[in-house]
């Protein structure tokens, strides 16, 4: 509805797949904000709002796993790579090939499922995820990174609001997605803002720039 470019191979869903979930999952930053919740989260026959504590509750909620959430999501994107990268006659034992990439991804023993043959991303197929699990983890890193301007500026503040539609939703694919983002927040992504997003940092403070880059571990 919003897209304005000429061919619809550019407009739309039609964008490079490590960008493609952002403009939908960052509309899910203000379901759980107070000043929308109060507005909907309404009791049906009295029209009492959600009391203050349960509402802080729900909010509390969303955080709730955050550490062990993302490295679920890391383990499956990277186990999904390895499949997508690997040289299939290398590949003896699913079970052996699966643990490698837990070793490096993960902190727990093996349950004695095999993820592989019921994670269906990996093979997903017409669906298009196959060897792209991760774009729904980079997608959040985008969002919770451009959330933090409705934080800062107001959740419906008018002009950070006809920034983004200018931007992240107008111009689909039209131009390269790493621009449309600097174009939109004026630097690169911020990996941090979706730890503090997920209550992993401290919140930033309000119009405090990106946290400094950290250094480059040292080489093997």
């Amino acid at each position: 509805l919003l897209a304005k470019g000429k061919y619809p191979s550019q407009n739309g869903i039609n964008t490079k797949w490590d960008f493609i979930e952002l403009p939908s999952q960052l509309q899910e930053n203000w379901v759980l904000q107070k000043e929308v919740l109060t507005t909907f989260a309404q009791h049906w026959q009295t029209g009492e709002t959600l009391p203050d504590d349960l509402m802080q509750k729900a909010i509390k909620l969303e955080t709730f796993n955050a550490g062990y959430n993302g490295m679920r999501m890391t383990f499956l994107s990277r186990l999904d790579m390895a499949w997508h990268d690997a040289d299939p006659s290398s590949i003896k034992n699913v079970e052996d090939f699966e643990d490698k990439i837990r070793k490096a991804s993960w902190i727990f023993p093996a349950d004695g499922s095999v993820k592989s043959t019921s994670f269906d991303h990996i093979f997903a197929g017409g669906a298009n995820y196959s060897a792209g699990y991760y774009s729904y983890k980079w997608a959040e890193v985008l969002d919770a990174d451009i959330f933090e301007s409705f934080r800062d500026n107001g959740l419906y503040d008018a002009a950070t609001a006809k920034k983004l539609r200018d931007t992240i939703y107008a111009k689909g694919a039209t131009i390269e997605p790493d621009e449309l983002f600097k174009e939109m927040k004026g630097r690169a992504p911020d990996p941090d803002a979706l730890f503090r997003r997920e209550g992993l940092l401290p919140p930033k403070k309000p119009h405090e720039g990106a946290a400094p880059s950290r250094p480059k571990p040292p080489q093997p």
